[in-house]
């Protein structure tokens, strides 16, 4: 029997996984469909979305998601530090107006005075020597330059934007150069500014990327004086068939940077907003969802700054991280330089005691950004703030994660509804099995009499209404015996909602168990009804095929007693199927009782999942289906258990 029970166990745990894993990619089909309640409010920011898409890790693959549940379902084992994201760069738009992402740059040039009329300045030569203005030009998002006339005379300057020919962004290296003219007028002593930007060129049917070059004459007048450029560059964000999006950060060169403003906390929660890396344990003081001032202790601590960074090059890129923290109207700017390995992706850490002793105050952060000590290319997929706990955790309380919903831990809000659900199962079988096994037992050795038919047609009705009728029909005649002027009100009136009356608590402890117990009466009987019709015409059934057996004639000639006859040997003979059936009654009805359940209010499983998986409430349904697949090993298990017990013929030696 061990040996059995060793062998099933083996092959059932795989099947389990098998079921788990399965139900796991059904209801990930649409991950985002979990998020969707929070997407569809238009007062939650997009960067609230897309923590909570970090969190529930929608972006990793989908055998990386199941394994991690899977881990923590196994006694918490959990490889990897825990991380809360801070930036994300799914939503294009949001990164200009939340994060305010543009680089900046001034080209390291120092363009000599135009001392007289006729005098011109190549102002692509801050591009390297001119030949990199069309490389950079696909990134400008602006250009400009200030020029301030040093002369007593007023001066008038031509500013000349030289285009590449043919279409817009596609123009050749050989083809006619076009443009057009600026003219600027400066008085003596005053400064004159121009600039250019992308709605320059498309009303004039191109693109900044058309840019081939940029020429600045003093016409008359002078001297002037130009001021280095100031550059504005766009980033690209690039979106893979699988994987995060993440943006391409272009670097023209030295000092070239690209700043990340308002930053929002990892611990934000719907419509409580905050700004800093609070240590573990301190006190903040938020506004609630009213308003209205309030408290909440922070409860995570952090090891490191997170930068999710590649490199599309095959040179390393010279690079440097800064945070400007302190206050706010004089913010400090600390720096820590870093290198991007050329070709592949990297996860580079920043501890956070390091940048502390380094001046950051971590506690009033506003500003992240990176830059770049030479031209390249940088890709930067997540910024993240690591978690403070070990690598790897072996061990521990199985955790089934949290409930999307409201955050309470999966086996908190299963508990006690498994445990109403499980005893009006119980319940419900010993009432089926009461029932069907002696109206089995007497539509057999009655065959074809009234009883057997009378037993028949009933059967035959209960098999054919849907439990849910039931359950509304039970309600409607429990609320007609509850009615004093009804036919049916001799009929003890029954409580057709809940798990418990009012005033339970006020009851004592034989009062409060007899209060439940009313409470299941309809819950019993129509869960029971469900199954006690089918499983009467299985006992039927068998019992007549066991009547019809060879010992069975034996046994009567032999002149043993008619009810020795049926309930030794007909009887223990017959209940072999019955009792194998065993193995799929019990999940078979947990699965049935959801609909009874959410008819009758009834605090179970059923009424809990429903709404679980409209929501895509992952861990709930997937803590629901474990669950239900260990029932199904059990009951299984404990159905071999029983043949062997009422049929000697069955040995697992």
């Amino acid at each position: 029997m061990r040996a059995h029970i060793l062998r099933r166990l083996l092959i059932s745990i795989p099947l389990v996984f098998l079921m788990t894993f399965v139900v796991f990619a059904v209801i990930n089909l649409n991950p985002e469909a979990s998020i969707q309640r929070y997407i569809m409010q238009p007062n939650v920011s997009f960067q609230f979305i897309e923590q909570e898409k970090e969190r529930l890790g929608l972006y990793d693959p989908l055998p990386q998601r199941y394994l991690r549940w899977l881990g923590g379902v196994l006694g918490d084992i959990r490889f990897g530090r825990e991380t809360r994201s801070l930036i994300s760069f799914a939503d294009e738009g949001a990164l200009r107006t939340t994060f305010a992402l543009r680089g900046a740059w001034t080209p390291p040039f120092e363009p000599a005075p135009l001392e007289a009329p006729g005098a011109v300045l190549d102002l692509a030569e801050a591009f390297d020597d001119g030949a990199g203005l069309r490389r950079a030009a696909p990134h400008l998002a602006a250009l400009s330059g200030r020029a301030t006339n040093r002369g007593e005379t007023p001066a008038r300057l031509r500013l000349r934007v030289e285009l590449a020919g043919g279409a817009p962004g596609n123009a050749p290296e050989d083809s006619t150069a076009e443009g057009w003219t600026v003219d600027l007028e400066a008085a003596p002593g005053d400064e004159v500014a121009f600039a250019l930007r992308p709605p320059d060129f498309t009303q004039r049917g191109h693109s900044m990327t058309d840019l081939a070059g940029l020429t600045l004459e003093l016409v008359e007048g002078g001297p002037v004086e130009v001021s280095p450029l100031a550059v504005a560059t766009d980033y690209e964000v690039v979106r893979p068939r699988r994987g995060r999006p993440f943006v391409a950060l272009p670097f023209l060169g030295e000092g070239h940077a690209y700043t990340f403003g308002r930053l929002g906390s990892p611990y934000t929660r719907l419509l409580l907003p905050r700004s800093d890396w609070a240590p573990l344990g301190k006190v903040v003081a938020i506004e609630d969802v009213r308003g209205e001032p309030t408290e909440i202790v922070e409860t995570r601590a952090f090891r490191a700054l997170r930068l999710d960074i590649g490199n599309p090059f095959d040179r390393p890129l010279a690079a440097e991280l800064r945070i400007a923290s302190g206050p706010p109207e004089a913010p400090t700017v600390t720096t820590v330089p870093f290198t991007a390995p050329p070709g592949r992706r990297q996860m580079r850490d920043f501890r956070l005691d390091d940048l502390a002793r380094r001046g950051v105050d971590l506690e009033a952060v506003h500003e992240l950004g990176v830059a770049a000590a030479e031209p390249g290319v940088l890709y930067l997929a997540r910024t993240l703030l690591v978690v403070d706990e070990p690598a790897v955790r072996v061990g521990g309380v199985p955790n089934f994660g949290v409930s999307y919903e409201n955050n309470i831990p999966v086996l908190r809000r299963l508990g006690g509804r498994v445990r109403n659900t499980i005893l009006l199962v119980i319940a419900s079988m010993l009432l089926t099995w009461a029932v069907a096994l002696p109206f089995g037992v007497i539509a057999a050795i009655r065959q074809y009499s009234t009883l057997d038919k009378t037993l028949s047609f009933v059967s035959f009705i209960g098999m054919a209404l849907p439990g849910f009728f039931l359950a509304v029909l039970a309600r409607y005649v429990a609320s007609l015996a509850a009615d004093p002027d009804s036919i049916l009100s001799f009929l003890p009136a029954l409580p057709t909602s809940g798990r418990v009356s009012v005033d339970h608590e006020t009851l004592g402890w034989f009062g409060r168990r007899l209060d439940i117990l009313r409470h299941a009466i309809l819950p019993i009987l129509v869960l029971g009804m469900g199954g006690m019709a089918g499983m009467q015409r299985i006992m039927r059934g068998t019992m007549l095929e066991a009547m019809r057996q060879p010992y069975i004639t034996t046994a009567r000639a032999k002149g043993l007693g008619e009810r020795v006859v049926i309930y030794k040997h007909a009887l223990r003979n017959a209940i072999t199927p019955f009792v194998a059936g065993f193995g799929s009654i019990l999940p078979r009805l947990i699965g049935g009782s959801a609909l009874i359940e959410i008819v009758f209010n009834y605090p179970g499983v059923g009424q809990l999942m429903l709404p679980a998986v409209l929501n895509r409430d992952i861990n709930l349904v997937m803590g629901n289906t474990l669950i239900a697949a260990l029932l199904l090993v059990l009951g299984n298990l404990v159905a071999d258990i029983l043949l062997a017990v009422v049929d000697p013929r069955v040995s697992y030696d």
